[in-house]
């Protein structure tokens, strides 16, 4: 699967989360607690369109971020230095695989007309799987041979909500930057592949960064989004985009088998 399908594949999964937002915004009545954003107003009240008043919205405390995220991934394991050939290539194609990742980010520093500061931590999954080469023939067998990787990324996490907050546009610029390991596996019909006496998995080590940008959903419907609050804690929710990577080598060891990738991420954010 190229990374254009996937790309297309990506839009379609999240533009339904969005028009079925919409939808639920229209028929949503104010939470009992009149618990409103502040611009909620009727427009005579307001300087400015409602839409683009400063969201002020006074619910529960903000503590947490959740993200799902998707993404087109590829391990690097041809680039590794003194490597002979393309083997990953050869085995398994130039396609990217789906990868799904959850990320759980803790805002512990919040910086008032700025935005938040925390630790966060992702952890995504994605496998390759093609019909496996007789050894030494370019003739394929019925079994198959798979490799899995599973990143585990640990990051410091700037959100710079100020536009939202403070000036009233949905748009939340955000970077990471961390260490990342990424666990990884080669196997067949009968487990883990064994070459040379050696077991075909391990754990490779580096950094890790992204840099991205939220669009605030909240905004579609403030009562709606007041609601939420009220009802499960969510203050915000958001779809995003953003180009990340993840330099898996055992910082450019010869000898680590290198998984990481340089790719983008679409996804929905909640934040509680």
């Amino acid at each position: 699967m190229s990374r254009s399908t996937l790309s297309a594949l990506l839009a379609a999964t999240l533009v339904p989360a969005l028009l079925t937002y919409s939808s639920l915004a229209a028929g949503q009545s104010a939470p009992a607690s009149g618990k409103v954003a502040e611009g909620a107003r009727t427009d005579a009240a307001n300087e400015m369109p409602l839409a683009l008043a400063p969201y002020k919205y006074a619910g529960s405390p903000q503590n947490f971020a959740f993200e799902l995220r998707f993404s087109p991934y590829r391990p690097a394991v041809d680039s590794a230095p003194g490597l002979t050939g393309a083997p990953f290539s050869r085995t398994f194609g130039d396609n990217s695989r789906l990868m799904v990742s959850a990320e759980f980010d803790w805002q512990a520093l919040r910086i008032r007309h700025f935005g938040s500061l925390g630790p966060g931590l992702t952890a995504g999954y994605t496998s390759f799987a093609r019909p496996a080469y007789f050894t030494g023939s370019t003739t394929t067998s019925a079994q198959k041979t798979n490799f899995e990787v599973a990143p585990f990324l640990l990051q410091a996490v700037l959100r710079v909500d100020v536009l939202a907050t403070d000036l009233g546009i949905p748009i939340v610029p955000y970077a990471k930057a961390g260490i990342g390991a990424g666990y990884w596996r080669a196997y067949g019909a009968d487990g883990t592949t064994t070459v040379n006496n050696k077991s075909g998995k391990g754990v490779s080590f580096g950094p890790s960064y992204a840099v991205g940008g939220a669009l605030l959903l909240d905004f579609l419907d403030r009562t709606t989004a007041a609601s939420a609050d009220e009802a499960s804690g969510i203050n915000n929710t958001y779809i995003f985009g953003e180009f990340w990577g993840a330099e898996l080598s055992n910082f450019g060891s010869t000898k680590a088998m290198h998984v990481g990738d340089r790719t983008f991420a679409l996804g929905l954010a909640f934040e509680f």
